[in-house]
C-alpha cells in the first residue's frame, strides 16, 4: 500500500470534503508520541509531526515508526481510516 515511501500523511480532509474537526486535530494527535524539552518546549517526535500542505492540516508519518512502535503505528493507521 505505501511500498518505498517514506512517511505517510493523513490529510485533514474527509471523504465528504469536510475539514477535520476539532481545528487542532494535527497537533493533538502528533502529542501522542511528543515529549517536553529540558527548556519545557513540546518536542514532535521525528516520526510524528503536524504539517501543513496545500493549505491543508496535516500528519506526517515517518514509516520508521511501523518498525519502531508497530502499535502506535497501527492505531495511526485505523484513525486514518475511520474519520
Amino acid at each position: 500500500m505505501f511500498e518505498g515511501a517514506p512517511e505517510i500523511v493523513i490529510q485533514g480532509i474527509t471523504e465528504r470534503g469536510e475539514t477535520f474537526r476539532p481545528s487542532d486535530w494535527a497537533e493533538r494527535l502528533s502529542g501522542m508520541l511528543s515529549v517536553f524539552s529540558d527548556d519545557g518546549y513540546l518536542d514532535y517526535s521525528p516520526f510524528l509531526k503536524p504539517i501543513m500542505a496545500g493549505g491543508v492540516r496535516c500528519v506526517a508519518i515517518d514509516r520508521e515508526l511501523e518498525r519502531r512502535d508497530p502499535a502506535a503505528y497501527t492505531f495511526l493507521l485505523q484513525f486514518a481510516r475511520c474519520i
